[in-house]
């Protein structure tokens, strides 16, 4: 007897605007120089959850009294302070759209990032529940968009990095490094992550070899 074939896991990156009430999106849309990499979520008993948040950008310390005063946040701990970013642990009142998304039992991959009132999503779960999250989305935030989408392979586009190349790739693409005209320069963003501009431009070069070889190998297997 053949053995049913199992369903086939759909990758979803998915652009989200956050709603004018949701305290990320204000503070990223008052301070569009800033980028949070959401690190981690937990939710609490009742509407109460806590955040594992890192800010990227100029005085990214001096924004823990803004996200004091930030409607719904609690508590505030500032949990570790580097060049140009700073962690912050925070108990807040959990939003709509996180709440909605237990009901379908689907979480996106961390860290995910927001920038200028609108998070990245990458979800990976098969096509049916990737459907019922956006049908879920596209009804409780308007502007909701794919931004890719394809079956099979591996689940982590970054795999083929070291833990250090990832960080440095997803900072670069928050700050703008790889827009056009770019939202932030070499020497910026070496400044920003504390390296050498020759070692930041070296690092990079071997981030996109490593990708570029991983798409062309992956493009020759369909």
């Amino acid at each position: 007897m053949a053995k049913p074939s199992e369903p086939t896991t759909t990758i979803c990156r998915l652009r989200v605007p956050l709603s004018t009430g949701a305290w990320m999106g204000v503070i990223t849309r008052e301070h569009p120089e800033i980028s949070i990499e959401v690190l981690g979520h937990v939710m609490a008993k009742g509407n109460e959850s806590t955040v594992e948040l890192r800010v990227h950008g100029e005085n990214a310390r001096e924004l823990g009294e803004a996200l004091r005063r930030s409607k719904g946040v609690r508590e505030v701990e500032l949990v570790e302070v580097r060049k140009n970013s700073a962690e912050f642990r925070i108990v807040h009142t959990a939003a709509t759209l996180l709440r909605g998304l237990s009901q379908v039992h689907l979480m996106p991959r961390f860290p995910f990032f927001i920038r200028q009132g609108a998070a990245t999503w990458v979800i990976v779960a098969s096509e049916a529940k990737v459907k019922e999250l956006y049908r879920f989305l596209a009804k409780e935030t308007p502007g909701v968009t794919i931004e890719s989408l394809r079956h099979g392979g591996e689940a982590d586009e970054l795999s083929v990095l070291t833990p250090r190349q990832r960080e440095i790739f997803l900072i670069a693409m928050t700050r703008g490094y790889y827009e056009v005209p770019r939202g932030i320069s070499l020497t910026g963003l070496a400044e920003e992550l504390g390296v050498a501009k020759s070692t930041l431009s070296e690092s990079l070069a071997n981030v996109e070899r490593k990708i570029l070889k991983d798409v062309v190998q992956t493009s020759t297997r369909l």
